[in-house]
């Protein structure tokens, strides 16, 4: 979905970069900018919209391994609340767990001109 958005680039018509995907690489793999918070943003938005497709047991799959989700497992179970699942938990995870790693480690030449990491 972050590899689709071409319109609306923060980094320059000059920077070399061709979609919200890669600027946001080169945001993980650098220094953040004034407009990292809107990048932010568009992460957390693009993540809610996948999460919302999945069943609820692929979500509560998810939530189990966040924080929240892991305290909430390990609470006796005859004491504990019912399962309190959290979207924004699930989205937060993913974004750590999946979407920031990746972008860390993603590249291609465009990324590696604009950080000057080689050709």
């Amino acid at each position: 979905m972050l590899q689709r958005q071409r319109d609306g680039l923060l980094s320059g018509d000059d920077s070399g970069l061709t979609n919200v995907w890669e600027e946001i690489c080169v945001q993980i793999q650098g220094n953040h900018s004034s407009h990292w918070d809107l990048y932010e943003e568009t992460i957390d938005q693009c993540v809610q919209l996948e999460v919302e497709k999945l069943p609820p047991y692929e979500v509560d799959a998810i939530w189990v391994q966040t924080s929240n989700g892991e305290t909430w497992d390990l609470e006796d179970e005859e004491s504990r609340q019912p399962y309190p699942v959290n979207t924004e938990d699930v989205v937060a995870y993913i974004i750590a767990r999946y979407i920031y790693r990746e972008a860390s480690d993603w590249s291609n030449q465009r990324i590696r001109r604009y950080t000057g990491t080689g050709w």
